[in-house]
């Protein structure tokens, strides 16, 4: 998380409970940081979500027995106004990041 420190606004997605407590410790240097309990998706609405032992998950389109029912949200809806999306990191996973343009 050093490489966030010069960062004038964060915002952290997580639906996971399991990891919302991981979020927490992450961003415990950050008091200011946007932190959203939610998956991002194509339309503001509830989903199912499965966790996944790699401390991953994935919404699915059925209500599975062992899915959560999740909030789902908008990027767009959730960033701040003043935000330069030119200039923004996204973190999608572990492996994966990408600097919109």
């Amino acid at each position: 998380m050093a490489e966030l420190a010069g960062a004038k606004d964060i915002v952290a997605i997580e639906a996971d409970e399991a990891n919302l407590i991981l979020m927490e410790e992450n961003l415990r240097s950050f008091p200011n940081a946007m932190k959203i309990k939610a998956a991002l998706a194509a339309n503001n609405d509830v989903a199912h979500f499965v966790r996944h032992s790699s401390n991953t998950g994935r919404l699915v389109i059925d209500n599975r027995k062992e899915s959560v029912e999740v909030k789902i949200v908008r990027i767009g809806d959730v960033l701040p106004e003043h935000w330069d999306l030119g200039a923004t990191y996204v973190k999608r996973r572990a492996t994966r990041s990408r600097v919109f343009s």
